[in-house]
């Protein structure tokens, strides 16, 4: 019942430092797709984790995980934070105090179909 209920899903950067950070499994996104309201999702995140020369699967895993819930019919917003700046572990907690709740403009609450992009 609990998923049932959900109707926002906020993903704020893990800071992992393996593989398996973000949603990649196709039959998951399907299934929250197939929901009469599927859940909008918010992807949040710095440069620390996306643009992370040293860990690329996490760029990797969050497109991934953004492409397989939007092919899957949900809106999805990614909201980078702190885009200008170098990468640091400061920036990382940083995030949390910057998060934005309100952040799905462009994606209408009865709307299943549509991505909306923020970065």
């Amino acid at each position: 019942r609990l998923l049932g209920a959900l109707a926002e899903v906020h993903y704020l950067d893990a800071g992992l430092q393996c593989r398996g950070a973000h949603l990649t499994d196709p039959a998951v996104a399907a299934a929250l797709g197939k929901r009469s309201a599927p859940p909008r999702v918010a992807l949040h995140g710095t440069p620390r984790q996306w643009r992370d020369q040293s860990r690329p699967w996490l760029a990797e895993e969050k497109a991934r995980s953004a492409a397989l819930l939007r092919d899957s019919g949900l809106c999805v917003v990614e909201r980078e934070y702190l885009s200008q700046e170098r990468p640091s572990l400061h920036m990382h907690f940083r995030c949390v105090d910057l998060f934005e709740l309100d952040c799905f403009a462009g994606c209408g609450e009865d709307s299943k179909a549509g991505a909306h992009s923020e970065s």
